[in-house]
């Protein structure tokens, strides 16, 4: 071959090369966002749940709160597995809400309003009006339960429940930290979303062929 095909045969490997370059470099940007996207993404997920992941960490055996006239209340604290004993005030009519058949109601001179889930209550856990009732569940501070805000305000103008310090709470009964497979099966599927989406960014950045352009100038 003539030194002028040479020389032209080398110009062109040299912008086959820079285009290579270029896309290698264009496939590395989009892989490295498709990572660090879901990654953004699932510490989203996981913010969201920090309320469930908190409780999931719970001793099992439930913070006693008292009973008539001995209440301690310096022992709330929002998600807490939590036990307390009362004399229930008005009931609210049962009512639908978030998919669930829920009855709610509030315990006399304390903060805490009862929230049962009818699908897993027990006849007998029907409480009586001025009878001592005893519930163990979930205690979800009224920041973070602002789903019950109305039964909340309306318990409240009744004089059913009262502010200790500056919240209400809502315990959620029957809800056990770790009695769920909720939580665990969201874990998974975040966890699943990110292995899938660093998959997808490694086939991104692998290159299509695999040419040697300095083969192709020397032929």
């Amino acid at each position: 071959m003539s030194e002028s095909g040479e020389s032209a045969g080398s110009e062109v490997a040299a912008e086959l090369r820079a285009l290579e370059d270029q896309a290698r470099a264009r496939r590395s940007r989009v892989g490295r966002a498709l990572r660090l996207g879901s990654l953004a993404v699932a510490a989203s997920f996981v913010f969201l749940l920090r309320a469930d992941l908190r409780y999931a960490l719970r001793p099992s055996v439930p913070v006693d709160l008292g009973g008539p006239m001995e209440f301690q209340f310096d022992r709330e604290q929002r998600e807490t597995f939590a036990k307390v004993a009362g004399l229930p005030g008005e009931l609210s009519p049962a009512a639908d809400h978030g998919g669930h058949h829920l009855r709610m109601f509030g315990l006399l001179t304390t903060n805490i309003v009862v929230v049962q889930n009818l699908a897993d209550a027990s006849p007998e856990s029907q409480p009586a009006r001025n009878q001592p009732y005893s519930a163990t569940g979930r205690l979800v501070r009224d920041d973070d339960a602002v789903e019950f805000g109305v039964i909340f305000r309306l318990l409240e103008e009744r004089g059913i429940v009262s502010r200790q310090g500056e919240h209400l709470y809502a315990l959620l009964e029957g809800e056990a930290p770790r009695k769920e497979w909720s939580l665990p099966l969201e874990l998974l599927g975040i966890l699943a979303f990110v292995l899938v989406n660093f998959r997808a960014a490694s086939k991104i950045e692998r290159p299509l062929g695999g040419t040697d352009w300095e083969g192709a100038s020397d032929g």
